[in-house]
């Protein structure tokens, strides 16, 4: 894909993705999360991870080639077309048509690691070193709190995932 954007572009199944089309896109950080356009100004604030703002796809095109980060560290996921979008592309064919599905294989869904606490050492080593850095952060955040709350317990999973991550954790 070039810097510059089409008003269509071609992906999967034939499906086109029309640039002023909104796309569901939320915020995989703890905290806030910012954009500003470099070249216009044009700003994208999410104040909370989970947070979702709808996004031309234009807009997404420019972000990937401006701020590529915001793809390659997961800090944003693609959820879908906006409601009442002509276009039915899903959440994969909207991240094939901007080129960064690449950056998502291996991720790990916030919601999904309720059960990181019930893997073994061996899934630990496995599934953190697919990981992105930025899904590792979110991951050091979310064991913390599993950590103070009593729900990760384990000594020996602890070190796992310490060693996977190449960090320490809260004890």
């Amino acid at each position: 894909m070039t810097s510059q954007t089409t008003n269509e572009q071609e992906i999967k199944r034939n499906v086109k993705i029309n640039g002023r089309t909104l796309i569901k896109v939320r915020s995989n950080v703890y905290g806030s999360l910012h954009y500003v356009n470099p070249y216009n100004g044009y700003r994208i604030v999410w104040l909370a991870s989970g947070d979702i703002q709808l996004v031309e796809f234009d807009e997404l095109v420019r972000m990937k080639n401006t701020a590529p980060a915001f793809f390659q560290n997961q800090w944003v996921l693609i959820v879908g077309v906006g409601d009442g979008e002509a276009c039915k592309a899903s959440a994969d064919e909207i991240c094939h048509a901007l080129a960064v599905d690449q950056y998502y294989k291996g991720y790990l869904e916030p919601a999904a690691m309720t059960n990181i606490c019930d893997w073994d050492e061996k899934t630990i080593a496995e599934r953190v070193a697919v990981l992105s850095d930025g899904a590792k952060t979110n991951l050091v955040a979310t064991l913390n709190g599993y950590i103070a709350s009593g729900k990760l317990d384990s000594l020996r999973k602890i070190a796992a995932f310490e060693k996977a991550l190449g960090c320490a954790l809260t004890k």
